[in-house]
């Protein structure tokens, strides 16, 4: 099963990279917290936030627990 949004916000990352393109390119994985709150649960979601913002994507495989993501506030 993909991986397509903050499962605490229920927010999808296509609303996400909506959010990030109205930001335009100062966007960063803080500045979708701050307007949205993904991210500032869990923690889960902030690498993927950040493919979001590096490929446009909005879903992924999931990925690989390396460390738990502090959240982003």
């Amino acid at each position: 099963m993909p991986v397509d949004r903050c499962v605490c916000h229920f927010i999808s990352f296509a609303a996400l990279k909506a959010e990030a393109e109205r930001q335009g390119p100062c966007a960063t994985v803080e500045s979708l917290s701050a307007a949205t709150g993904a991210g500032t649960d869990c923690g889960t979601c902030v690498p993927y936030l950040r493919l979001v913002l590096k490929t446009g994507q909005t879903s992924f495989p999931v990925l690989p627990i390396v460390g738990r993501e502090p959240p982003a506030r």
